[in-house]
């Protein structure tokens, strides 16, 4: 992959209530023309209940090479305490794996917002369970069966006879020749590019862009 040009650090705030995300970027765009607001799960849930343009972007630090720009951040985001007032959901750098330790930091931060969801959790640690309960776990089965069940669900779902868009038509043998060769190494450093996506500006592979984002993304709206 080839090295980006500008490093930063940068921090997007919501003019409504003061709540704001600290993250960090690298890209070949000028920080002053890049238009890319972040990728936070908590920030992204914001801009959906808050309206993206009531959101600000500043940069807080310009950095030289990506180890000091992992650095900087977590300082950024411990010296601005974006944890306990912003949109950030962990210290560390670039977020991370939600195991034991951020799941209880999280569920005490929210604690006392959804007295049902502070029971469950309540039980989940006492029972040193953070998964589905057995109850829980029945219900999505049961709902699952009843749903593939459904006859008129399974005609409108499933890709089957009159439903599959290749019903009727067959590969010509230059396409099945196509399809038998193996990936050519240029073809593999094709889908291996990455491509920024317009609607939630995330940086991914080609093949994920054209699965999830593009005229697919869910951000495509805002």
């Amino acid at each position: 992959m080839m090295d980006k040009k500008f490093h930063y650090v940068y921090k997007i705030t919501n003019v409504l209530n003061g709540k704001f995300y600290v993250g960090r970027r690298s890209t070949n765009k000028h920080p002053n023309i890049d238009s890319y607001m972040g990728s936070g799960w908590a920030l992204k849930g914001a801009y959906l209940k808050h309206g993206k343009k009531n959101f600000i972007k500043e940069v807080l630090e310009m950095c030289y090479d990506l180890e000091t720009l992992k650095e900087r951040e977590e300082y950024w985001i411990s010296h601005t305490k974006a944890v306990k007032m912003g949109y950030n959901l962990v210290e560390n750098s670039g977020g991370g794996y939600i195991n034991k330790e951020t799941y209880d930091m999280m569920s005490e931060k929210f604690k006392g917002r959804r007295p049902e969801t502070d029971k469950i959790i309540a039980t989940k640690r006492e029972n040193g369970n953070l998964g589905h309960t057995g109850e829980t776990k029945a219900k999505i089965k049961k709902s699952v069966r009843e749903t593939y069940e459904n006859p008129e669900i399974r005609k409108k779902c499933a890709h089957i006879g009159e439903n599959n868009p290749f019903y009727g038509k067959t590969h010509s043998k230059k396409t099945i020749e196509l399809l038998r060769r193996p990936k050519s190494e240029e073809h593999k450093k094709n889908l291996a590019r990455l491509v920024t996506c317009e609607h939630c500006e995330k940086e991914v592979k080609l093949n994920t862009y054209n699965r999830w984002h593009g005229d697919n993304c869910k951000f495509k709206k805002l």
